[in-house]
């Protein structure tokens, strides 16, 4: 019989056989399915990405694991959420509404938050420990090793005044007294910075394979050692992302290969560790950068071009689009309150159109509208 998944929620990806070997062992066949499902649901992206960082996180104290006894174990966590009476729904910090990762600076925040994932955190991890590791600082040859416990994060404000989030089961490394050129610090995990601003020393954040560099502004990165990717993701400013390896680097700078790239707010980049390749994509729910009046949000007879034109100034996403084919197109209606995503399938609908999400900006096809008297 055919699992189905549609009803799956994080703590039946977590537990699946098939869902870890795609996450933890990058299986061929697991990959190739997994891909094409949320290809088909969409929908599941928010709560297949809550499932593999927990999964991520475990995969770092784990050490080795007898699978058979996973399973097991597995199945009686599993029993022991259903007897539950009560039932907590997780808090939506990666939201979307189609396809392509979200406003999503803390999700390991919500991982954290979610009382049936820590009950099935807490049997894995008592597998290699009795007790759960705890949240420590320690200062040695000059560095402060701030690292987090397994199921809470932590909040760092370094001497410059930028603040982070690091989120459970992580580590961050950082001089006790910055360079005067440079601001550099070390990352194993998922953290949420926002950066002081300081134009005559850029804020470097190195993780394993990913070098993440910017003068001021707020990202998100999350790279464990033992994920088959890397990710950054960006909430306001512009950051640089480059592969960590000196030879992907040294050709990015000679060569302007995609092994680095710039992002801007509501994009990020996703690094594969198997294929070496890091690609460019729109986080799954873009957020407002620029408020502009919800009364700019109510059109009537407005063309199409200057629709989108205030959707991407908005959301500050580029939206590519070809005039002449949009000048008899015009839209009216009212986009307050929907998600970008939304926004564009209304528009869409007026316009004969159709849109596409390509490296991180939207091409939006239209056929074109028929003339109006």
């Amino acid at each position: 019989m055919r699992m189905r998944y549609d009803h799956f929620r994080v703590p039946d990806f977590v537990s699946d056989p098939r869902f870890r070997s795609w996450v933890l062992d990058n299986d061929p066949d697991a990959t190739a399915f997994w891909n094409k499902w949320l290809k088909e649901h969409p929908e599941k992206q928010e709560e297949v990405e809550e499932a593999k960082a927990l999964l991520y996180v475990l995969a770092e104290k784990r050490e080795s694991v007898d699978q058979k006894e996973i399973d097991q174990r597995v199945a009686i966590t599993l029993d022991q959420i259903k007897s539950q009476k009560s039932h907590h729904e997780r808090i939506d910090a990666y939201p979307r509404s189609k396809p392509v990762v979200r406003s999503r600076p803390l999700l390991f925040a919500l991982v954290a938050a979610s009382i049936l994932l820590v009950m099935f955190a807490g049997w894995f991890l008592s597998e290699k420990r009795s007790v759960p590791s705890q949240s420590s600082i320690e200062v040695k040859a000059g560095f402060v090793i701030t690292r987090s416990s397994d199921f809470e994060s932590k909040n760092i404000l370094l001497k410059d005044g930028s603040k982070i989030v690091l989120a459970p089961g992580s580590e961050l490394r950082y001089p006790q007294v910055f360079d005067a050129a440079i601001r550099q610090v070390h990352l194993n995990g998922e953290a949420f910075f926002e950066i002081a601003r300081d134009t005559k020393r850029p804020f470097k954040v190195i993780a394993p394979d990913l070098v993440t560099e910017v003068l001021g502004t707020s990202f998100m990165v999350r790279s464990f050692k033992s994920s088959p990717e890397a990710l950054v993701s960006v909430k306001t400013g512009k950051v640089s992302v480059l592969t960590h390896t000196p030879a992907v680097k040294t050709q990015n700078v000679v060569r302007g290969e995609m092994n680095g790239m710039i992002l801007n707010p509501n994009q990020e980049a996703v690094y594969s560790r198997n294929g070496a390749r890091l690609v460019k994509r729109l986080v799954l729910n873009p957020q407002v950068v620029i408020v502009v009046p919800e009364k700019k949000l109510i059109f009537d007879a407005a063309p199409v071009s200057d629709v989108l034109s205030t959707l991407s100034e908005r959301y500050g996403v580029s939206i590519v689009y070809q005039d002449d084919l949009l000048a008899d197109c015009f839209f009216t209606g009212d986009l307050t309150g929907n998600s970008l995503y939304e926004q564009l399938d209304f528009v869409s609908r007026i316009a004969n159109a159709r849109y596409d999400i390509v490296e991180g900006q939207i091409i939006f096809h239209s056929t074109g509208c028929p003339e109006t008297n």
